[in-house]
């Protein structure tokens, strides 16, 4: 599709697949609900743009703030259609209403937008949160009477279509500036990259005001023809199940999700939940936010092969907002790479190499694929050189789909002007991501804000976190995070985990084996293991561990901590241990319980 900006690639759509069903709404995640085909889409855009162009926000921000369904999908539409700027956020959830809260004041402090589009619910919420000084606008009350064409705004490729707020995994969501070129670079690198067309079945539960809801779930199908199947995250977590169903039900389909997703599925999924089940139709299953994990992909794959699932199926992939979504994937029809790496030589020289299957200690990669049209660049984040092959360092991005700024021009807007010394070849866009090159594919080892510092060591929290998650049954998979403080001068390991409900009895249990799993993996003596309450470990939208976040609220003592044992030379001067209920621990000759 050759087009300049997403109303054309709608009018385009419409033109050549009118009567085609576009979107499919999932009731609960179950059965079909609201359906829109491509005219529909068409229509309510059209009317949705009419009255923004009457209200005199033409050209102007608008945020969007609905639960999952039609709304949003007009909404966005009639945005493009009325040359608005689109602000995806996410509606009021009742039950971590002061976060989602939070987290709109700021968007809606930072955008200042003339209007909030939104459905009934979402504005009874509002009001109760007191948004009275923003026009806020219900889509289901505009009327579909269209007066002419003269409400399609023809934007150009270089003007804003999107702001998209990053999930704040390291610190308040900023708010990424794409143009409409960056979005058809990606829709284009999506379309070819994982071969969507009109037989394709999108089947998505991601939040559609997170980047991948919003990209793949709401704007792919009108690039490629694919036909949308949407359910909302509160259906896919309350039974994820119904994702597995979902996927069933429909045939050439393709989706994914952040490996928090495949965990749960693997782990909270009843084998007599699975009855009737039939994979074969999933042709691919993206697996990315974060570093993914090879115990990830294996456990799926033995929980469901027998129903159809092939593990030709999967494939990794890495991305971020400043890159629209997309930056790379492993190819189609090949199981991830997996490497297998000598530990001590990664964390002590940042050198990526193979262990030969000695008994020795190791750390197993995915690797998230090749860029398929971004340029990316390994630089030592000290030096600035590029990095040979085999060399972890800080990856570099630049490349058509990747965006120039964030709205605010406080918010680390440094990061996309990097330039290479000597060579002056950039702008750059710095991710904070650490990775290496392996025979032209993409390695992500972790983060550079995450690494933790001990005795010389550059050790990865994901590792840490894999390790102890695994180590007891009490224990949540995907719960944990590892982060290091300063005590004196000295980085000293922080480890808390996510324990069950169900399982607090064990939390002595559990707690002695993680300090021995650590020591016996890491050589390394935890300063503190905390076992938190279900829902303790602060994450993103797509399931990432917000460690800073959670090293904050460690540090302030506002962690909800069942059960925590600590080194003597405590930290007691960081917090007052009197704010959060402890039991003590008996203590060995070594260790001194927490009171």
């Amino acid at each position: 599709m050759h087009v300049s900006s997403l109303a054309e690639m709608l009018r385009e759509r419409v033109q050549a697949s009118a009567t085609r069903r576009a979107y499919i709404f999932l009731e609960r995640g179950e059965r079909e609900g609201d359906t829109l085909s491509w005219s529909d889409v068409d229509l309510r855009a059209r009317a949705i743009a009419q009255w923004l162009v009457s209200a005199g926000a033409s050209r102007s921000r608008v945020v969007l703030l609905y639960e999952p369904g039609p709304e949003f999908v007009c909404a966005c539409f009639g945005c493009v259609y009325a040359g608005c700027i689109i602000v995806p956020a996410y509606p009021i959830d009742p039950f971590r209403s002061r976060r989602t809260i939070a987290r709109l004041s700021s968007i809606v402090a930072d955008v200042e937008p003339s209007i909030i589009l939104t459905d009934v619910a979402s504005r009874i919420a509002l009001a109760g949160a007191g948004f009275s000084t923003t026009t806020v606008k219900v889509t289901s009350e505009i009327g579909s009477d269209i007066v002419g064409e003269s409400c399609v705004h023809t934007a150009t490729s270089d003007d804003i279509a999107v702001i998209q707020y990053t999930s704040g995994s390291l610190a308040e969501p900023n708010g990424v500036v794409l143009t409409h070129g960056n979005i058809l670079a990606n829709e284009c690198t999506l379309q070819r990259t994982h071969g969507h067309n009109e037989k394709t079945t999108l089947v998505t539960w991601v939040p559609l005001a997170h980047d991948w809801g919003l990209i793949n779930g709401v704007l792919q199908p009108a690039y490629s023809g694919a036909c949308s199947v949407i359910m909302s995250a509160r259906s896919f977590l309350e039974s994820p199940v119904r994702w597995l169903r979902a996927i069933s039900r429909y045939s050439e389909v393709s989706s994914g999700g952040p490996t928090f997703a495949y965990d749960i599925c693997t782990s909270k999924v009843p084998v007599e939940a699975c009855v009737g089940l039939d994979l074969t139709s999933w042709k691919g299953a993206c697996v990315s936010a974060g570093p993914v994990k090879a115990s990830t992909l294996e456990a799926f794959l033995d929980r469901f092969t027998v129903y159809g699932f092939r593990r030709e199926a999967f494939y990794a992939g890495y991305g971020l907002a400043e890159a629209t979504l997309l930056v790379s994937d492993s190819p189609r029809g090949h199981f991830p790479r997996i490497l297998t790496l000598k530990r001590d030589v990664i964390e002590k020289c940042g050198r990526a190499e193979e262990s030969k299957g000695f008994p020795e200690p190791v750390t197993r990669l995915v690797g998230c694929g090749y860029p398929s049209s971004t340029k990316l660049v390994i630089v030592d984040p000290e030096t600035l050189q590029p990095c040979p092959e085999g060399r972890v360092g800080e990856v570099w991005l630049s490349g058509d789909n990747m965006s120039r700024r964030y709205w605010s021009p406080t918010r680390e807007s440094t990061r996309f002007n990097a330039l290479l010394p000597g060579t002056g070849e950039g702008p750059f866009f710095r991710t904070g991501d650490l990775g290496f090159i392996s025979y032209g594919e993409l390695f992500i080892a972790g983060r550079l804000s995450d690494l933790i510092i001990v005795h010389g060591r550059n050790i990865f929290p994901y590792d840490i976190e894999a390790t102890v998650e695994g180590c007891h049954q009490a224990c949540r998979i995907g719960c944990a995070a590892a982060f290091s403080i300063d005590v004196d001068g000295e980085e000293r390991l922080i480890v808390v985990q996510e324990i069950r409900d169900d399982s607090v009895e064990y939390c002595d249990e559990a707690i002695g084996a993680i300090r021995r799993a650590i020591s016996a993996v890491y050589d390394i003596a935890p300063l503190s293991v905390a076992l938190l309450s279900q829902g303790g470990v602060p994450k993103t939208s797509s399931g990432k561990v917000r460690r800073p976040a959670c090293r904050q609220a460690y540090c302030a003592g506002a962690l909800p901590v069942v059960r925590e044992h600590r080194l003597v030379g405590s930290i007691a001067h960081l917090y007052d241990p009197v704010s959060i209920p402890r039991a003590a621990l008996s203590a060995d000759k070594t260790d001194q319980p927490v009171t």
